[in-house]
């Protein structure tokens, strides 16, 4: 069985079509999709010097909520 990670209801409108959803109105990410996300935050994070002051905070928060530890 793949790992699964819980996000938030607001990301389900893709997984609604496929009946992804879970009964407590999170959104449930196979370990696969989870790893293309971290990928292309990772990417993002290139930019972070290009971004405004509230795009790098958002970024900041987006970091902490996977779990990394931002370096600036």
């Amino acid at each position: 069985m793949a790992k699964r990670a819980v996000w938030k209801k607001q990301q389900q409108r893709r997984h609604k079509k496929n009946n992804i959803e879970g009964e407590s109105g999170y959104t449930v990410f196979t370990y696969d999709e989870m790893v293309k996300l971290k990928d292309l935050v990772e990417d993002l994070g290139w930019e972070h010097q290009r971004m405004s002051s509230s795009g790098q905070k958002s970024y900041k928060k987006l970091t902490a909520m996977l779990g990394w530890v931002f370096e600036s």
